[in-house]
């Protein structure tokens, strides 16, 4: 680690013990397998273990599009908040309630 990344300071830290990378191999090698067990396909076409290095390759995903996403800017994103916001008055009622009895 260079040390100079978030990551990297939380890692020195030891508030985490792993990297990103290593996070992810982790999830592939246990979940791949199950997904395609099921006989689910992943939408990677690149997506592959390397026997040769022991790594999952994978295409990396559009950080672009996923920041456009992540900022309200998704295909479906007007819906998903309307539900958040509906759901939120729909249950003011369990707010208010946990607060008389807190306060």
């Amino acid at each position: 680690t260079t040390g100079t990344s978030k990551q990297d300071v939380t890692i020195a830290y030891k508030i985490r013990t792993k990297t990103n990378e290593e996070l992810r191999q982790n999830f592939f090698t246990k979940y791949v397998p199950r997904i395609r067990s099921l006989g689910l396909i992943i939408p990677d076409p690149t997506l592959r273990f390397d026997e040769e290095t022991g790594q999952w390759i994978y295409a990396q995903p559009d950080w672009t599009e996923f920041k456009k996403i992540i900022q309200g800017g998704g295909p479906r994103s007007k819906e998903r908040l309307a539900l958040r916001q509906t759901s939120y008055q729909n249950n003011a009622w369990v707010r208010e309630a946990l607060a008389e009895t807190i306060g």
